[in-house]
This record gives structure tokens, sequence and C-alpha cells, in this order.
């Protein structure tokens, strides 16, 4: 439902959209002066002023107005019951003036006050006729006396001599038959501007004028106090006066309104209201706002203020003594319903104008900090945010608007910036976002005690982060901190060079000038594809002694390829590690330079922790790739690193992927594909040949031509045509060595063998991957045929968070017995889920060993396949699954779900072929009557019960049906709910004609 603007509905009085002609401070000095041209006669609302009719026009029947107005009537009717002087008292802009004016006018137009009496249905006012009524506004008369009003009004002919100042005696003398009223205003700012012995004169008049009122019906006093001086109400007060004072807010509520609007009293005033009421109550429901069953009521009698908005004005502002009350309140008011009359359905402390130079004036003298606070608030820091952030001028409005109003709570909770700010139709998540970023870039924004609040102090956290987002931090300076920070943590820069995407000329110089260093090592900083991988190993003519790691985040779906210098939790630490180091330059004070200098170390020691959470893969041969074939991921295998450290690596390396054993053993299986050629052909072929055991030393090589002469599987020719010996290859060096030639073995025959060796008999295929939906890790394999009648296959699984130095078709002793702690599967089946104590953001290496049990009761365990898994950190995203947080309110659930489909995570043409909605400890009465059998019957109510249901919906749904379907879950009280989307990958889907 769309709402209309309120000005649609209510009108708005023609000096309200013009603030200036506003009638918002009464001044009874006025009433003498006849109107006329010239500046000093063009004051706002001068004819209202002076005119009865129009004056009771804008007049609302207040507490203190219609007590004042009766209370003159009974003065008349029963003088002996009504004490003769009354005293109003109450800060400035209360309306003590205007209560005082209400009096004169009534006074003297006694048919203008009973119409408006009648209209107000306030009963009939029984004023006198033909009185006299004195009415003097002290505040121009700070020479006069003040019996110089009562004689000059009272006295005919002759002045009576007066002495040191009029007693009760001569008062008495001046009255004749017309009832009395004497109206004095600014009393205490007159008399306070006096010296002392004219104070103490006029101090005793007046107690001798309100004493003779006291006793005598024919004078009436009405006079006004601040209360900020003891003087001259305690005078006054030693008579016991009718005192009133303006203590109600919601009577300058509704003064406000009735002064803003003509018709805010209309039967359609109030409908609107309603209306406007309920759709905000239910945009209130949708934000998860609670407690506001009251509420409606309260925003039908402030529409079309917010009650947030008009109480705070009213109730709290006045405490501040600079507003001014209900005068400041009503030009203030005045000013916001001028900009937001033809647009808002409803103003809160999110529509001030805080543009306009009157409102930022105003909201700068309530600023008890002298202004310092909106300077800062409404200054830099809302130039430093920016307007891409949405929301962002109705979050400084009310942000800045609660930050002054009230000094001893200065601030707003979240709750009271979701009333402020929640529209229907909005999205409450939007809101709560932009102020978490706010937050963030406001540099003066802080939190305390769960209350936002801009103070004139800025909060060092929340500078870092403007200066980290302002363009005084490039992001070619944060990258260099990210490639600094990995050097660092890696290490060996003397061996090592990095590959930045697409820069292969600066890696391949990078590689010549590490031609004499063994292995060098690629650090890349992008997740490479197989060609790549290929190709910066051909940037070497001695490739396989190129050691290559890489990053081992992968992306989801659909996502473009990771780049760690695109990265953008990386660029946040080091955008916000440059902050600290620019506002360090800047010489800060003590407390913030703390600051800064400890979150330089933090966001540093951050860094280094999530480039090492991103480090690192190694990257070895699995085929050389010499058949032709297309180049694909086959060609590899990655291996996960224990540290991101060039050590790390070499470790495994040298433990697990290649060692001195396995180039012997290479040498042997390959020695006569270099028959008749030299030893250091069948070096440089280790050396240039992927696929191959690296010879991570120089001497290996040679060192296993050595070995293999001494077990005679071959021999070598010297230079000089001799044939060596073992003794005298031993006794070489490796240059003499790598000279030689080699030959067949000294034996003229060696006997061979017409079949080899039987060829292992493992599994045809073995896999390991984590499955978001079982929430563990699926490890699954094929088995091979028999070998033989009465041959039967089963599986032995073991898992390791370290690899073993076991080879795959070799046959080993197994400890199955169930107290070992690797052992996890042994069985006949495929696959199984492993679940048991797995850790986010760890990797697992599984042994799948096929167990051959032939029929004469041979038992043997065979290494069929190591296959690594890792298990994704707690939130971090699984590829082609969307996970939602859990929420105990299933609105907020639909609201995720919604967010994450729309927001680009899952694509227009993408599908779901799997939705599994997760509602947790449910406690439905359904639960213990039904699912706990007799028990329930048994024990009724001191049985309690809860359960956990999953709802598994499969097909292929688009995003809105998956929205739909979250939508129809059904609720329970206090249950939690998660939800989880399975996209249906390229593979899946149907091809498209």
């Amino acid at each position: 439902m769309t709402l209309p603007a309120y000005g649609s509905v209510l009108n708005v009085r023609p000096d309200v959209l013009d603030p200036r002609s506003l009638l918002d401070m009464i001044d009874l000095g006025q009433l003498g002066q006849a109107r006329g041209r010239g500046l000093a006669r063009k004051g706002p609302g001068l004819g209202t002023l002076q005119d009865p009719a129009a004056f009771f026009d804008i007049t609302y029947p207040t507490v203190e107005i219609v007590e004042t107005l009766k209370t003159l009537s009974r003065r008349i009717a029963t003088p002996e019951a009504v004490p003769g002087t009354i005293l109003l008292s109450g800060r400035y802009g209360h309306g003590k003036s205007h209560v005082l004016l209400a009096a004169h006018h009534a006074l003297n137009a006694p048919a203008a006050a009973q119409a408006w009496a009648t209209r107000w249905k306030l009963g009939e006012l029984r004023l006198p006729e033909n009185p006299i009524v004195v009415t003097r506004s002290f505040i121009q008369h700070a020479e006069e006396p003040l019996w110089d009003m009562l004689i000059g009004a009272l006295a005919t002919g002759r002045k009576p001599k007066i002495g040191d100042f009029p007693d009760g005696e001569l008062i008495g003398s001046l009255l004749g038959e017309r009832p009395v009223f004497v109206i004095m205003d600014e009393l205490e700012r007159w008399y306070d501007a006096q010296d002392d012995r004219t104070k103490s004169r006029n101090r005793n008049f007046l107690q001798a004028l309100t004493e003779v009122s006291m006793r005598d019906g024919r004078l009436t006093i009405l006079t006004s106090v601040l209360g900020e001086k003891e003087e001259p109400a305690e005078t006054i007060r030693r008579v016991k006066p009718l005192e009133l004072s303006f203590r109600s807010a919601e009577d300058r509520q509704r003064v406000a309104l009735f002064r803003l609007f003509t018709n805010r009293d209309d039967a359609a005033a109030e409908r609107a209201a309603g209306e406007v009421a309920d759709a905000y109550l239910a945009a209130y429901a949708n934000a998860g706002i609670k407690n506001t069953d009251a509420l409606r009521s309260r925003m039908i009698a402030t529409w079309p203020f917010t009650p947030e908005f008009l109480d705070t004005l009213t109730k709290k502002v006045p405490s501040l003594g600079g507003f001014q009350n209900t005068r400041g309140i009503l030009r203030f008011l005045a000013y916001v319903v001028k900009h937001t009359a033809d647009r808002r359905p409803i103003i809160s402390s999110q529509d001030l104008p805080f543009q306009d130079d009157a409102i930022h004036g105003t909201l700068s003298n309530l600023d008890a900090t002298g202004g310092e606070v909106v300077r800062r608030a409404l200054g830099d820091n809302y130039e430093a945010v920016g307007s891409d952030l949405p929301h962002r001028d109705e979050l400084f409005s009310a942000l800045t608007f609660y930050s002054i109003a009230d000094p001893t709570h200065p601030g707003a909770t979240l709750e009271e910036l979701l009333l402020a700010t929640v529209d229907p139709g909005e999205n409450v998540l939007r809101i709560r976002d932009s102020l978490a970023q706010l937050k963030q870039r406001a540099f003066n924004l802080h939190e305390r005690d769960e209350r936002f609040v801009f103070l004139a102090v800025e909060n060092p956290h929340a500078r870092i982060n403007a200066m980290a987002a302002s363009q005084l931090v490039s992001r070619e300076a944060a990258r260099d901190h990210i490639l600094d920070t990995l050097g660092e943590l890696w290490g060996a820069k003397d061996r090592t060079a990095f590959y930045l995407p697409m820069e292969w000329d600066a890696l391949q110089e990078r590689l010549r000038a590490l031609r004499n260093v063994r292995p060098r090592i690629v650090l890349s900083t992008v997740v490479l594809t197989a060609q790549e991988r290929l190709r910066i190993q051909n940037l070497d003519e001695r490739r396989n002694l190129v050691l290559l790691v890489e990053p081992h985040v992968r992306t989801s779906t659909g996502e473009s390829q990771y780049r760690l210098l695109s990265d953008e939790e990386l660029l946040h630490h080091a955008r916000r590690l440059e902050a600290c180091i620019l506002l360090l330059e800047g010489k800060p004070a003590k407390a913030a330079a703390d600051v800064y200098r400890q979150v330089k170390v933090d966001e540093l020691e951050r860094l280094r922790k999530a480039i090492g959470d991103r480090y690192g893969v190694a990257i070895s041969w699995n085929r050389a790739g010499a058949t032709g074939t297309a180049i694909d991921s086959s060609w590899f295998e990655l291996h996960r690193l224990e540290k991101p450290t060039a050590e790390a690596l070499l470790e495994k390396w040298r433990n697990d992927l290649s060692s001195l054993p396995d180039v012997t053993a290479a040498v042997r299986a390959r020695w006569s594909d270099f028959r008749n050629r030299t030893v250091a052909d069948l070096e440089a072929w280790f050396e240039s040949t992927p696929g191959q055991p690296v010879p991570l030393e120089s001497t290996w090589v040679t060192s296993s031509v050595r070995t293999l002469i001494k077990d005679k599987v071959f021999s070598v020719i010297g230079a000089d045509g001799a044939v060596w010996s073992a003794s005298t290859a031993g006794a070489s060096s490796d240059d003499q060595l790598r000279r030689c030639t080699i030959a067949e073995p000294l034996a003229d025959v060696v006997e061979t063998t017409k079949d080899g060796p039987e060829a292992p008999i493992v599994h045809a295929r073995a896999s390991a991957q984590y499955d978001a939906g079982a929430r563990g890790v699926l490890v699954s394999w094929a088995y091979p045929p028999s070998p033989a009648p009465g041959t039967k296959f089963e599986t032995f699984v073991q898992r390791y968070t370290s690899a073993r130095n076991w080879q795959v078709g070799r046959t080993y002793p197994i400890d199955t017995g169930a107290t070992h702690e690797a052992n996890r599967y042994h069985g006949p089946d495929e696959s199984f889920v492993d679940k048991e104590k797995l850790q986010p953001g760890e990797w697992y290496l599984y042994y799948v060993f096929l167990v051959r049990r032939d029929p004469d009761g041979t038992t043997t365990y065979t290494l069929s396949q190591r296959c690594d898994a890792s298990v994704p950190k707690e939130g971090a995203a699984v590829p082609g699954v969307l996970e939602s947080q859990i929420h105990s309110d299933l609105n907020k659930l639909v609201a995720e779900v919604e967010k994450t489909v729309m927001s680009g995570k899952m694509s227009a043409d993408a599908r779901v072929r799997k939705l599994e909605i997760e509602i947790l400890d449910v406690t439905d009465p359904i639960v213990r009557t039904q699912l706990s059998g007799s028990l329930a019957e048994a024990l009724k109510d001191k049985l309690e019960a809860s359960g956990d249901l999953r709802l598994t919906i499969r097909g292929e749904y688009n995003r809105q049906e998956v929205i739909g379907l979250v939508r129809k879950v059904p609720r329970y009280e206090g249950a939690r709910y998660r939800a989880r989307l399975h996209l249906k990958t390229e593979n899946e889907r149907e091809p498209r004609s």
C-alpha cells in the first residue's frame, strides 16, 4: 500500500509555509502599538496579536489558558472564594505570555472569548462588563516603577503623593466601582535589572498590591515569572496566590499540532492517522521490533509526527533550556513541515532538512558542546561517508537529533533508529547494513552502552575506517602491503619468484635471475588453470626444478578465478594498515596515536593470518603430457602444505614427493633409454622433464648412478673409453661422472623373464570430498573385476592429518582393530560419510585400501589411492551451496534467502536442485503427544520433548520459486530455522535448444 503524503490530508497553515511570519513569540508590549508602515510595524503576526478574534483563532485550549479564564469568571462571581493573584511560572517558551494575552483579550473582548469557548465546548465564561484592564510588558519599561502603570490607569486629576512607595491604603483608595485587572509580563527580567534600592521599593509595592488583591475583590493580579531567581516570585508567593505551572508535554504536543494544521482534529485526519499507524506497525513487526502493542494510539495522537520524534522534542529537549519549549518547538517543526508536507506520510527524526540553515542553526543551538557535535556529524563525517550509502541522509538526521536532544542519555538504540527510519515496504536488512557501514566510516560516531551517538571527540577506530575508505589510501599501496606480508610470511626470498596475473615477462626475468638456485619456487597470487601452470613451468628450461605454489581458495560456481590481490578481506586489512601509517604521520594526540599503533599491529597480524589461511597448495606433475592430449587438471596433483612457508614446502617435497631413493628408483627403471648417452644427459632429463622425481640436490642423480653401478644395474665408460669399476665411480667427482657414458652392465648377458611382475590390483576409482548436506566427508570408490572365482573385495579406509610414506599399489600390514584412531571404515559398501571429529578449515588425508580375500583364506590390504579433502571453515562458502544463518524468526530466514538469491550469488538462469530446511528445537505439543508414545500419557506435563526437523525438497526451482517455498515453511513457537540451497551445476542442466 502506497501511503499519501500527509500534506494531502492536513491543511498546513499559511504562516507555517513561511516560518518567518510565524507568530511563535507573544510580546504584550506590542498591544498598544498602532499598525503602520515601516520595519518596526511589521513583526511576525502583529495583526493576529492585536486582534482578539484572530488571536483566539490560533489559540489551543491548554489547561493553563482554560484554568486562567475560568478563574477570572469565578473571581467575578465569588471574589472571596478565589485568590486575587494568579501566578504563572515556567521556563521561556512554555506559553506564559500567551496565557496573559488570552486573559487580556478575554477581559477586553468577552464576546470573542465566549465564541472561542463555545467552539471548544468549554461552557460559559462569565467575564466582567467594562473592567479596567492594565496590561504591561516591563521588558520595554526598564526605568518605570511598578506603580506608575497603576496610578496612570486609576488616578483621576492630580496624582496622589506617593512617598517611598504606594502602600495598601493608597492602592485601595484608587479602586472604584469598576473591577481592575493588572496583567504584568516579563516582571522577573525587569526586576533583576534594578539597583538594590529600587528593588526594595518595588518589592514593597508588589507585596502591598498582592495583599490588596487577596482581600479586595475589585483588584485582580495576573503575572508570570521564570522561576530562575528567588525574587520577585517569593514576594508574590507570600500571599499564597493561585499558581499555575507549565509541565504538560502532551499539551505542548497538542498546541504544536493545532498551530501547524487547521484541520488536525477532523474525522478525515483521524482516519488517515489510523491508516498510517497500521501500515507502520506492520513494517515495525516485519523489522523485528517488539512491544509495539500500545503504540497505535500514540501514533494516531501525534500524527503526522511519530511519537518518538514528538516526545523527544516536548519531553527531553526542553530540559536543555535552549529550545524555549513550545515556542522553539513550533518554529522548528514549521521548517520541518515546510520540507516534508508534499512527500512524506509521517515525520520522524530521519526527516530533518539539516541542510536548511534554520534547522542546522537550531540543532547547533541545542548541542551542549557549543555546536561541535553537529558541525562534525553533518560536516566532515557526512562528507566522508559519501552518497553511495543507502539511507545516508535518514541515518545522519536521526543520529544527530538523538545525539543532542537528550544530554543525559545521548544517542539512540538500534530499535529507536529502526522506529525512526523504517518505512512500509523497505528492507530492514539494508538499513542495518547501512548502519554497520556508517559505524565504520563516520569517525565521530561511537557505540556506547548499546547506543549509537555522535560525539565531539573522534572515534579513532572509525577514523581509521574512514581513512581506509578514502582516496588517500590507494589500491596499489594496499596491494604492496599484501605482497610484502606474503613475502615475509613465505620467506626464502633468495629462491622465490612471485607471479602476478599476466606478468609473464617479469616472472621469466626473475626465474633467469634464480637459474643457479635449486629448486626455485614460483609463488602464484592466483589460482591457476592447468594451462597456466604448464606455461609457468615452461618459462624455465629446467622446468622440473620449478616448484609451483598457489592459493588453495576456490570460488563458487560461476564466479571469476580467485586472485589474491583482489581478495576483499585482504584488501580491507591492508587498507586499514596503510590508514594507520598515514594517520601516525599526521602526529595525532597520544590517545589516538596509541590506538593507531595498536590497530596497525593487529591489522598486520590479521593480514598475516588471512594470507596464511589462503596458502598454500603445492603443485606436482601427475604426468608430463607428452601424449599430445588436451591439458587439464589430471596433469597435476595438489598437495596441501601444513604451513604457508618455503620451509614447509621443501619439507613436503623431501618427505612425501621426492627423495634420493625416488631418483634412484627412476634411474633404475629408465637407464636403458640413456644407453650410450652421458650421465649429464640423464641429469638434464631429470631437471627438464616434469613428472619425474625432482632432484632437489645437485648430487642426487650422480649418487644414484654410483649406487646402480655398484649394484651392477649398468656400467659407465669414462672419457678415455675405459669401463669404470664401482670403486672408480665412487672415488670420482660429480663433474667427472657426468662426462661418462652409460653402458650395459659388466656381465654380457642379463637374464630377464618373459612375463613381468603381476600388476597390483586396486580400486577402479577412489575419491573424497566434503558434502555440505551430509556435513561430513563423502569417500567413495569402485571395485575392480574379480581376478579369480571365489575372490571377494572389501574396502578399508584410514584417515590422517599428515602424509604416510606409502606407495599406491603396495601391500601393507594393517591394524584393523577398533582402538586404532586412524580407522574410519571397513566393509563391502562403495561409499561412506566421515563425520567424526572434523575440524573446520582442516585438511584430511584418506588412505583407501582394497581388501582382497582369496579362497585359500589369504587376506591382503593394497593401497589404492590417497584422497585429500578439506572441511570448510565456519561460515565459508561451499561451492554450489548457499547456506543461511540460523534464525529464531522465520520472517528473518525468508528475508535472508530473498536477499541471497537476488544479490547475484544465484544468477537469473540458475536453478536449485535441492532445498534443505532445518527446523531446530521444535517444542510444539505434537512432538510430545505423538512422538513420545505412552510416556506423554503417563507423565503428562512432567514430560518435555523437543526435536529437530529437516525438510528436503528435490526438483528444479528458480529464484522466485525458492522464495515461495521458504515462505510456506511451517512455523513453530520457539524454533530456529536454517536453509541450504544446492545449486544445479552446468553439467546437470539440460542443453538449451
